[in-house]
């Protein structure tokens, strides 16, 4: 089971010569009131290469909930006659203990958790405990750091998850492997162990990559670098091809792909965009998917500038993309280039933000006040040893980017003294680019800096361009939260002792220092009212709740909060002027300037939000999930916005995405994003057999989605489909307050196999889950088209529960609806036609896939509107049956193509 060299790192770790892995099921997550259902731990003997099991059912003389019956599989029928904690307690510390009454030393995934119970029923532990989640975290860059993930990344075989025997003994094999990972970092760890030794080690016993680290202190350095390809040792010299026509076939890029065939569509696609490369020209093309968009624009690109040089900006929406692009695309349009016989290699970079970057300076010089800054730092310092582009894409801190702002290179002034620097790095490696790779936002915002990404480029080419309006709201949208005003308060008034020691000798500057401490906390106690009186108002609505600001709101006077806040501006910015007067920086700690500024930020945004003098902003107030709420301002219309920031200096425009228009009209979409002067639109069709390749099937008897039978209807439809077709099936929701409804339903008729988002996990973490387990998926939000299924989720049948209509009573929604004489039938419909395409577009996404797309909204039937969504598919078979009647011809279908 293990080496020699791991058996001496254990002998080290644990003198006993045992190792206990352990994991509980409980009735939930609270040790003060929850109780354990469920002990199992694995000893494993290192010397003796042993293992022995403890395993044990425990009745925790409470109701086991239905979720947990769910996750774990035990009933309350299991535990009814099985022994109290209290019965079990002695023999099972004897198991964790030697004869002489050592505590071996105990692993767990995620030990808080698990000790924390046990210690709150009176279990004693005296030495090491270490934690699998926090190794994970701390030695694996990118990944989910769950057990089931972890145990597919080993490949360890678990027969039951979420029982605790099988939890531990998957977690022991994990643990070694995560040491393996160790092992592997070589003279890093020497590296490690001489930084992390500094600090107070045994405040932070329980984290184990330093614990190990220093007792591999003697390894050899593990080198790392990259594979570089001799450049002598190119093959199949070619020239290159002097247009993408040429490109496009099967004695050139043809040779480097498997089963090459020209897709027609793709091909036009390119040629189009290789006549429009050096014109002035603004550009609309929509590319259904299949199209091979991303090559189509790629080659042309490429070949221009391997003959004339030319600079392109590529601005996608997603990460999915960036990565299919970095990844798929220009790894092959690279490898296809590097065969060819020319003078000039042309380089792609990808380009983020500031705050995407870590300061070398300040990874080198933070000391961790805590251990969750602690685990972060460790991950962050770890990766700093051989990172290249400092790019925080390049890890996974799940929940922990708040830490991360500590090392990120988002300070220009931090940028200016760097001798070294990564967004340096990356902006000077950008400018030896021919092709940039960025994001929207980047692109938005960069014209607002001194270097900005859009100058001197011969082409801006925005992809996803569908989102680029959402993007631009979220970019120019203001928002403050109030709890983190207040934490920012507290803060400011806390320096009044620091103060009056530092400036004594300005009696002036503490006088507004008091002046201005008094008028701040006012003005929070007039928002913390507005705070209790949306909370009010929220307990009585129904869903989710925004309340909109406006000089008629009788619950938000905007007239007389803007009075107040300007106010307080005031006195802060007389604060501000008194300090550059009085040359006070000397005297004064630089967090507090820093303070002032931040809170001059808030103030400002907080003027922006309540003045209604800017008609194309609209403001409300909503939940932020803490009891606590969150003022937004967000503008109505973004084409000035994107004028200013994108396109007023720009001469060569390419726009594309698979969903641009709702009834294949560009004018209004063109409207939306400020585009006034377009010059071509072309749509590529895809050449996927919609005809033979997907099933239109329409219930007949489902009721409207309000009607109190509703859920009831799909959950039948779910059950017995699954159940004839045994395929892969994904359920679309447009809230999730509809989805666990569903999900309820479907686990009252004791449903197998349901995976649904939010209770599985987040968009990406149930699709991972989707692929290796489970027959249905519900999901809302990003699964309608923000997060890559995938080629290897099979997915044959799609069922869109709603059509998906925007919510009227948002605040922006429905300022955006006034817009246009009939709201519903020119905004609302097209809106909701827009997402159904994006969300059809998951059953059918290469020229292999077929399905069936079920449409569970009887409306689509029996409205006027509802052809508009008919209409938007190519093309499809049909059929039109009663819900228990539909799946029996959807199995047909599907099996006459198999």
């Amino acid at each position: 089971m293990i080496n020699k060299e791991l058996q001496e790192l254990l002998n080290k770790l644990s003198p006993s010569g045992s190792i206990v892995s352990l994991d509980l099921e409980t009735t939930g997550v609270d040790n003060s009131k929850d109780k354990i259902i469920e002990i199992g731990a694995t000893k494993y003997n290192f010397i003796e290469n042993t293992k022995e099991y403890f395993s044990q059912l425990v009745n925790p003389m409470v109701q086991i909930s239905e979720f947990i019956e769910d996750l774990t599989g035990i009933s309350n029928d299991d535990v009814q006659n099985k022994p109290i904690i209290d019965e079990v307690a002695k023999e099972f510390e004897n198991f964790y203990h030697d004869d002489q009454g050592n505590q071996h030393l105990i692993i767990a995934h995620n030990a808080n958790f698990d000790i924390g119970f046990l210690k709150s029923n009176g279990f004693k532990f005296n030495k090491d405990i270490l934690d699998t989640y926090d190794m994970a975290f701390t030695l694996i860059d990118k990944g989910d750091y769950n057990l089931e993930s972890l145990s597919r990344l080993f490949n360890v075989d678990v027969e039951n998850f979420h029982r605790a025997k099988d939890d531990s003994d998957a977690t022991l094999e994990i643990f070694f492997n995560l040491i393996n990972l160790q092992i592997d970092l070589g003279a890093f760890n020497k590296t490690i162990f001489n930084r992390f030794s500094k600090f107070d080690v045994q405040s932070f016993k329980k984290f184990a990559p330093f614990e190990i680290s220093k007792h591999l202190t003697h390894l050899e350095e593990k080198i790392i670098q990259d594979d570089i390809e001799n450049s002598n040792n190119k093959v199949d010299l070619r020239d290159l091809p002097e247009n993408v026509t040429k490109f496009f076939s099967k004695d050139e890029i043809g040779e480097f792909i498997d089963e090459f065939e020209t897709r027609k569509n793709q091909l036009n696609m390119s040629q189009f965009i290789e006549k429009n490369l050096i014109k002035q020209n603004i550009s609309l093309i929509e590319a259904s998917p299949g199209t091979g968009k991303t090559m189509a624009y790629l080659a042309p690109i490429a070949l221009k500038a391997c003959k004339d040089n030319i600079k392109a900006v590529i601005a996608t929406n997603t990460k999915a993309l960036q990565d299919q692009i970095v990844n798929k695309d220009w790894f092959l349009l690279n490898k296809y280039l590097s065969a060819l016989n020319i003078e000039n290699d042309i380089k792609l970079s990808i380009l983020k933000g500031r705050k995407n970057y870590i300061c070398k300076k300040l990874v080198d010089s933070f000391i961790p006040s805590n251990y969750s800054e602690l685990r972060v730092y460790f991950k962050i310092y770890k990766w700093n040893l051989y990172t290249k582009n400092g790019d925080v894409s390049e890890i996974d801190l799940k929940n922990e980017f708040s830490i991360f702002s500590k090392f990120s290179a988002i300070n220009e002034s931090c940028i200016k003294r760097c001798i070294d620097c990564y967004v340096t790095n990356a902006r000077n490696l950008a400018k030896k680019s021919n092709i940039i790779l960025t994001n929207h936002s980047l692109a938005m915002t960069s014209s607002t800096t001194e270097k900005s990404i859009l100058e001197d480029i011969d082409l801006l080419l925005i992809d996803e361009a569908h989102e680029i309006a959402n993007v631009a709201t979220d970019v120019f949208t203001q928002k403050n939260y109030l709890s983190e005003f207040e934490d920012n308060l507290k803060s400011f008034s806390n320096y009044e002792d620091k103060i009056k020691k530092s400036v004594s000798n300005s009696t002036r500057f503490l006088e507004l220092f008091q002046k201005s401490k008094v008028i701040l906390n006012n003005y929070y106690e007039e928002l913390k009212l507005l705070n209790i009186t949306f909370n009010d108002l929220k307990l009585k609505s129904q869903g989710i709740f925004k309340l909109k600001i406006d000089v008629n709101n009788q619950y938000v006077q905007s007239e007389m909060m803007l009075l107040k806040t300007r106010e307080a501006r005031k006195y802060l910015f007389n604060l501000s002027d008194i300090i550059e007067m009085d040359d006070l920086k000397k005297l004064i700690d630089n967090n507090f300037v820093n303070l002032i500024s931040t809170i001059e930020n808030y103030i400002n945004k907080f003027e922006i939000i309540f003045n209604e003098d800017d008609t194309n902003m609209i403001s409300w107030l909503e939940s932020d999930n803490k009891e606590s709420i969150v003022f937004i301002s967000s503008p109505i219309s973004v084409d000035t916005f994107l004028k200013n920031s994108i396109f007023e200096n720009q001469e060569n425009i390419i726009l594309t995405g698979a969903t641009l228009t709702s009834f294949g009209s560009p004018e209004e979409f063109c409207s939306d994003i400020g585009i006034n002067n377009l010059n071509n639109y072309e749509i590529f069709d895809s050449e996927f057999d919609y005809k033979n390749n997907v099933l239109l099937s329409i219930p007949s008897n489902m009721p409207e989605p309000n009607d109190p039978s509703y859920t009831n209807s799909l959950v039948n439809l779910i059950t017995d489909l699954s159940g004839k077709i045994q395929e892969k099936i994904l359920v679309l929701f447009t809230s999730y307050s509809a989805l666990n409804s569903v999900r309820k339903g479907l686990k009252t008729q004791n449903f197998i196999g349901v995976i649904s988002q939010g209770v599985d996990g987040n968009a990406q973490r149930v699709i991972n889950k989707f692929k290796n387990q489970g027959s249905v998926l519900l999901g809302t939000g990003p699964l309608w088209q923000g997060v890559d299924f995938g080629a290897d989720v099979n997915i044959k049948a799609l069922i869109i529960s709603k059509l998906p209509f925007s919510v009227p009573n948002d605040p922006l929604i429905n300022a955006r609806s006034q817009k246009y004489y009939e709201p519903f039938l020119e905004f609302y419909v097209p809106d909701a036609v827009r997402k159904f395409k994006q969300g059809y577009g998951r059953l059918i996404r290469s020229k292999k896939d077929f399905g069936s797309l079920i449409c569970a909204d009887s409306r689509i039937l029996t409205k006027n509107y509802g052809e508009e969504f008919m209409n938007c598919i190519p093309d499809y078979s049909y059929v039109q049956e009663p819900v228990l009647e539909i799946s029996d011809h959807i199995k047909s279908w599907l099996d006459n193509h198999d």
